[in-house]
């Protein structure tokens, strides 16, 4: 198998001489072309996965001096020595990894659930992979959020497990917004601005949520994952992707269940928003072998800092009070929200 994604100026290659993973990438994923946005960006990373316990497996070996990176790469704790990271899990997600960022090279064996289903390898493989800290050293970062366009508006709704956020998108889907990303919207930098792109995977939507709007039954892709939600395809129920870069206008909070009678909205301090970011999509290489090749790192790191200053500088901000009663009103509300500016005592220094 040999596959190539295009995540918009990104060209990603994952292949395979044990796993066919291609009817699923197909369905959960989708190109996107921005390289005639940004022609100076012309980055090439290569996956190369293959069964653990089969003849085409890898040699890979754990790096004889490492450090522990204090992160994760597809849930296992990660190391770094001789210029690679090293991951590995052996438990019911087995993998092995090793990341050469010089090569732009990731080499993986998986064992265990990944081959119970070509869904599950690229649920909980391809996606995290992508999601880890790998995307940065290429210029996109994903955030956990929803975001969601309008004409001029942009909305990225943020919160925590259970706020809604999938939910909330589904109505604005309902009501003719257009989708970015839900649960990981990718974001990219140019000049100085922070830039929404398309997640290009899927909607992810819980058994209650299709219940409130079965429109989506159509477009499910598969069975349910560890969380018990069902992948949605937009293209499929007629909504499709915003494709074109965009610049968040408003920042929302989901706050569900903490309303009264009618919903409320309240500003937040930016500088909060800022720091609820960053505590969620911060990479940091701390330990003293990053300070040593420290460019690549600390561009990285500092891209992750700027995405997250730039969305929260040139947005409005506010956190949003409702329960499943509202969610009808949801789209009119977020229409109706002040144009971006700073509140006093609410800068977001430069």
């Amino acid at each position: 198998m040999d596959f190539s994604l295009l995540l918009h100026f990104l060209r990603f290659d994952i292949r395979s001489r044990s796993l066919d993973l291609e009817p699923w990438l197909r369905q959960l994923y989708r190109s996107n072309d921005l390289r005639a946005e940004f022609p100076e960006r012309r980055p090439r990373l290569e996956l190369w996965v293959e069964r653990a316990d089969g003849p085409q497996a890898l040699a890979i070996a754990a790096p004889g001096q490492a450090t522990f990176t204090e992160s994760v790469l597809c849930y296992g704790r990660c190391y770094y020595g001789d210029g690679r990271f090293h991951s590995a899990h052996h438990g019911g997600y087995w993998h092995e990894i090793e990341y050469d960022p010089r090569a732009h090279r990731i080499r993986a064996n998986v064992a265990g659930a990944y081959l119970d289903s070509g869904q599950f390898a690229v649920v909980y493989f391809v996606r995290p992979l992508l999601n880890s800290f790998i995307l940065p050293f290429y210029g996109l970062k994903a955030l956990h959020g929803a975001v969601l366009g309008r004409a001029e508006r942009t909305v990225f709704l943020a919160g925590s497990g259970g706020a809604g956020k999938s939910t909330a998108a589904a109505q604005l889907l309902r009501a003719g917004w257009d989708l970015l990303g839900d649960d990981a919207p990718l974001f990219t930098l140019r000049d100085g601005r922070a830039l929404a792109l398309a997640s290009l995977d899927y909607l992810h939507v819980t058994r209650a949520t299709l219940r409130l709007y079965p429109e989506l039954e159509a477009g499910v892709i598969g069975v349910a994952d560890h969380k018990d939600k069902f992948a949605v395809d937009p293209d499929r129920v007629g909504r499709g992707f915003a494709r074109a870069p965009r610049p968040v206008t408003h920042v929302v909070r989901l706050r569900r269940g903490a309303a009264a009678a009618r919903p409320a909205v309240v500003p937040l301090d930016r500088r909060a928003v800022l720091r609820d970011l960053l505590g969620e999509a911060m990479t940091v290489f701390r330990p003293a072998v990053f300070h040593r090749e420290a460019d690549g790192f600390r561009r990285s790191s500092e891209f992750i800092f700027d995405i997250a200053r730039a969305l929260v500088r040139d947005a409005s901000a506010y956190e949003l009070h409702y329960d499943d009663r509202h969610l009808a009103e949801l789209p009119e509300i977020l229409a109706r929200l002040p144009a971006a500016g700073t509140a006093p005592g609410d800068t977001v220094a430069s």
